[in-house]
């Protein structure tokens, strides 16, 4: 108690603190009630349904002028009108007494479920102007009342009472206006108008609904229709299923999900994730399917009725409905797609009539599967799927294996039986695909170092970044890449020589008659992270015909040396830098060690040679049983016509 007393007297005084609304709060509160026309106006007439009214007249001047909705519902007395309108989210059901409309006296009614919750129907009219007026006749009392949007935000709008009067007890209902300034506003054309009241409720002959005189034709559900129920959390869900004119109208096609006789969103076919059919398929433009969702708890409901919020409860409400619609739509198809399948296989009858059995099937089961996921796959497209099929299960059966049997030699045949007696078929494709990928980098490098005009960075340099086990065994089973990092540790030690690469490959350096690229292999420590370099690898490429003298052995002992000074790398890894070229000074022909960093010259001669003695000198011995030169499938990326990377004087 004593707290309470304290937390008063820290009251901020009234004139201190105010609360105030933004300008944009309607459009927050009430969503697209206010903001589209489509759903102001059918929010409207909702409120005449909820109100007890058996007639609603619009008046909808498309020109401008008055536009007014009249119901001869139950309507309000001055104090229900003033306590509603002063209150934000209006609990209906529990301020009026359940879910039950309530209906003037005398007048004869079935029941009739309220679409109504939070009493954001009320703020339509804000989607057609900033100000509306509303007269309303209850138990005597005729009210007068003309709502403005607020401009100050310490509300969102006034509501000023402009007449107060007893009248005739018998007299009922309600009517809301504001006038259209067709400058400013364009209303929905009448006939659209008609049509979309008439699609969003179920015809009831308790309620009729009028625009400028003429009567809305509403959903009538009672005839052309098949009904089905399906099985829901132990209840019943309610679906019709509806064939319509084809192209008549694309907004009533679909999946439409009713809410107590009302329209829930628009008819679709599924959520931009969940597509159960395209919308051009010919079937899906002349079907509707009508789900009545009153089995799930109405606050499910968007409050503007664009939708439903997002639970678990519909989610699976969606997922049973989307695969009964599934279910029916495959059963719809079945002939035509069977006939579209028949006729495909005739196209293909040569190559399908070779397959067993369980290959055709296997067919026939996939061809399903793709019309149901894809309706509208035409002819052709199935025939080219089968064809492609139908070469696929012949690999896999083995028969385009056995026609290569059937023409071998005896002796290969007993060579074959051999080779895979001491080998799987994994094990030989993994070692022939590696062989060949080393015997197709063997041939491009012969060809680029016997042209004077290779261009070093842009075939040479990365064929050694694939190729460094030329250089010897050690690098076999360690993964070594290229390393930008210490590259531009060299490109600043060089400065203006080196050439501008930075769109080409950034992690090499050009210089006038050379490249380097620099090649790293990670260390780890004992938590099997990376915390040094294991190894470091330069490889510079001399231009053709510019022999390797001992100023470039000692340039190639400065790079290492910057490396260091960089304290990128430890001072204990080894760093080898191989220097190669096509000549060599006899006083520059041996390795030199410093410490952990050896500078090794070598001819490129010399390394296609270890290149061949370390592929077994396969090329030559394949040249010769075969009597065909080698050809790589790498010209088609490198090209036959090698680019100039460096100038001829």
């Amino acid at each position: 108690m004593k707290k309470l007393n304290r937390m008063a007297k820290n009251k901020i005084p009234e004139n201190q603190f105010k609360f105030s609304f933004g300008d944009d709060f309607l459009k927050h509160h009430a969503g697209q009630i206010v903001t589209d026309q489509n759903y102001a106006i059918i929010e409207l007439v909702a409120n005449c349904w909820d109100a007890g009214s058996t007639d609603v007249k619009i008046s909808w001047p498309e020109t401008g002028g008055k536009l007014s909705i009249s119901d001869n519902g139950i309507g309000m007395t001055k104090n229900e009108l003033l306590y509603r309108w002063g209150k934000f989210n209006y609990n209906r059901i529990v301020e009026q007494g359940g879910k039950d409309a309530k209906f003037p006296k005398n007048v004869p009614h079935g029941n009739r479920k309220v679409f109504g919750r939070n009493g954001v129907g009320r703020h339509a009219m804000f989607c057609f102007n900033n100000e509306y007026e509303l007269k309303t006749y209850k138990d005597g009392e005729f009210t007068h009342i003309r709502v403005v949007k607020s401009i100050s935000g310490e509300k969102p709008y006034d509501v000023n009472l402009i007449e107060s009067k007893p009248i005739s007890k018998s007299e009922h209902g309600t009517e809301i206006s504001t006038l259209i300034d067709s400058d400013e506003v364009t209303l929905i054309d009448t006939t659209k108008l008609i049509e979309l009241i008439g699609s969003r409720f179920i015809s009831d002959p308790q309620f009729n609904v009028y625009v400028n005189k003429h009567s809305v034709a509403m959903t009538d559900l009672s005839h052309l229709t098949e009904d089905f129920s399906i099985d829901f959390n132990g209840s019943k869900i309610n679906i019709k299923r509806i064939f319509g004119e084809k192209g008549k109208n694309t907004k009533q096609n679909g999946i439409a999900w009713w809410y107590n006789r009302r329209l829930v969103g628009v008819p679709n076919w599924g959520t931009f994730d969940t597509q159960i059919i395209d919308g051009r398929h010919p079937i899906a433009k002349r079907l509707l399917y009508i789900a009545n969702a009153d089995i799930i708890d109405q606050r499910n409901l968007k409050k503007d009725w664009s939708g439903f919020y997002i639970t678990d409860e519909v989610i699976k409400l969606q997922n049973a409905v989307y695969e009964f619609v599934r279910d029916d739509l495959r059963n719809l198809l079945y002939e035509t797609r069977k006939e579209r399948r028949l006729q495909v296989y005739e196209s293909n009858r040569m190559q399908l009539a070779s397959l067993p059995s369980e290959a055709k099937e296997n067919i026939v089961n996939f061809l399903e599967e793709v019309q149901s996921k894809c309706p509208t796959i035409g002819v052709q497209e199935l025939e080219t799927t089968v064809e492609v099929l139908a070469k696929m299960e012949k690999s896999r059966s083995g028969y385009a294996l056995l026609e290569k049997i059937a023409s071998f030699h005896p002796d290969e045949i007993d060579s074959l039986n051999q080779i895979l007696e001491e080998w799987t078929i994994d094990d030989a494709k993994k070692v022939l695909s590696e062989l060949r990928w080393r015997l197709e980098l063997v041939s491009k490098l012969e060809k680029l170092l016997e042209d004077p005009k290779a261009d070093e960075l842009h075939d040479l340099q990365p064929l050694f970044e694939h190729g460094l086990w030329i250089f010897g065994p050690e690098f076999e089973s360690i993964s070594f890449i290229s390393n930008r990092s210490l590259a531009t540790v060299i490109k600043n030690l060089l400065n203006d020589t080196a050439l501008a690469n930075e769109r080409k490959r950034p992690d090499f350096v050009i210089l006038s008659n050379s490249s380097i690229g620099v090649y790293s292999c990670e260390s780890f420590n004992e938590k099997h992270e990376p915390n040094d370099f294991s190894k470091i690898i330069i490889v510079e490429l001399k231009r053709v015909g510019i022999p390797i003298d001992t100023k470039q052995k000692d340039q190639a002992l400065l790079y290492a040396r910057e490396l260091r000074k960089s304290k990128k790398v430890s001072l204990n890894t080894p760093i080898v830098a191989y220097v190669l070229g096509s000549e060599i000074e006899p006083d520059a022909n041996e390795t030199f060690t410093e410490g952990s960093v050896n500078i090794i010259p070598c001819r490129y001669n010399i390394i296609l040679a270890k290149a061949h003695s370390r592929t077994f000198n396969l090329i030559k011995k394949i040249e010769e049983v075969k009597s065909i030169t080698y050809t790589s499938e790498m010209d088609e990326v490198f090209g036959s016509n090698q680019g100039v990377l460096f100038d001829q004087a």
